[in-house]
């Protein structure tokens, strides 16, 4: 497991600049304005999909083996920053017996999300808030044992990464649960792992 200070100590050290408020704005206001096309363009594509399919295959691998190790009641996978649903839908696919619930601070990716995946569990909610509240206002109950945040993370400022890390680990409510996390941020345009840091 990677300690936050570690990773945030990481961070500082590879990331050119941290974001500025209006460029968060700016990119929030891009998805609200452009989800339709972020997911028929981007997220939905055959080869971003492609790109996704051997990391995301890793942390289904780990998936696997705790539903086969453990016998949860009610298992739960989050998924923070699922944008418009197609990690959420890979999920759901293959683990039809876990409750996946997906949440982006977006409203409209959350919409496109819904639209593109019916009977999807979907909220609108910030994964720079608990994660904790959002489940208890939602009625959510049961074994959450996986998180995955791939991308939303390069949308969070830096001196906000360790409360997102605390608040995933919060929401994980069984011993060795697993948290998966992409940062797609480097000098060469490299993604930081686990093993790198």
């Amino acid at each position: 497991a990677v300690d936050p200070d570690t990773l945030i100590e990481a961070l500082n050290k590879n990331w050119l600049a941290d974001l500025q408020p209006g460029q968060i704005e700016q990119t929030f206001t891009a998805y609200s304005n452009g989800a339709g096309y972020y997911a028929k363009h981007m997220e939905w594509d055959d080869q971003w999909v492609e790109s996704m399919k051997a990391p995301l295959e890793v942390f289904m691998q780990y998936v696997d083996l705790k539903l086969h190790q453990n016998g949860f009641d009610n298992p739960i996978i989050l998924v923070g920053g699922c944008g418009t649903g197609k990690e959420y839908q890979l999920l759901r696919e293959r683990f039809p017996e876990v409750r996946v619930i997906g949440f982006d601070v977006n409203p409209q990716m959350i919409e496109e999300a819904n639209r593109r995946v019916p009977g999807g569990e979907f909220y609108v909610h910030d994964v720079r808030e608990s994660w904790e509240s959002m489940l208890e206002a939602n009625g959510v109950e049961g074994s959450v044992f996986a998180v995955s945040i791939n991308s939303a993370l390069t949308h969070v400022q830096k001196r906000s990464l360790a409360q997102v890390m605390k608040y995933a680990r919060e929401a994980i409510n069984v011993d060795d649960g697993l948290l998966y996390f992409g940062l797609k941020a480097s000098d060469d345009g490299g993604v930081f792992s686990d093993h790198k840091l």
